[in-house]
């Protein structure tokens, strides 16, 4: 796990950043991410550019990643997001201050992962038991006996049926 700090000029390019982070680069991103105070942050920038930080970076965000540090720092060479991104690993000594900043610091608004879910919820579930039966349905109707009886009402229990015995 890997905690990487995210500086942008505005929110819009944060946003676009962290989704280039999950999307490009194919990081896990833990949680939510928080916004940080650029004073906490200016210490690790110094120290990692060699140089004086940039003064027009208005927001600094802090996110933690599931894959390791040196798969972070591969794939994020790969991409160029409009930001600046500095993955922090263990070894430097800011890491356990920025870690204890990160469960304190405020949730960065307008973040939602991209990623899917995973493939148990019951609106995917209902999408199979409807992909499954839409062809019995529409041989059912093309006969013409669908609307001409009664049978109308046996295709609720149809479903109910299936729905139960496969999927419960």
């Amino acid at each position: 796990m890997a905690l990487i700090l995210v500086r942008a000029m505005n929110k819009k390019k944060a946003l676009n950043g962290l989704a280039d982070i999950e999307r490009h680069a194919k990081l896990s991103i833990i949680g939510k991410p928080r916004k940080v105070s650029l004073k906490s942050v200016h210490d690790v920038t110094k120290r990692v550019l060699k140089q004086e930080p940039r003064d027009d970076i208005k927001i600094a965000v802090l996110v933690k990643v599931q894959e390791s540090t040196t798969t972070s720092i591969m794939n994020l060479r790969k991409i160029h997001p409009p930001v600046h991104v500095i993955v922090i690993s263990e070894e430097y000594p800011e890491y356990e201050d920025l870690n204890k900043e990160f469960s304190k610091s405020k949730i960065f608004d307008g973040y939602y992962s991209s990623k899917n879910k995973s493939s148990n919820s019951k609106k995917s579930n209902w999408r199979n038991v409807i992909n499954y039966l839409l062809p019995f349905y529409t041989s059912y109707i093309s006969k013409g006996s669908f609307f001409k009886t009664s049978r109308l009402l046996e295709f609720p229990f149809i479903t109910f049926y299936f729905f139960n015995n496969f999927y419960m």
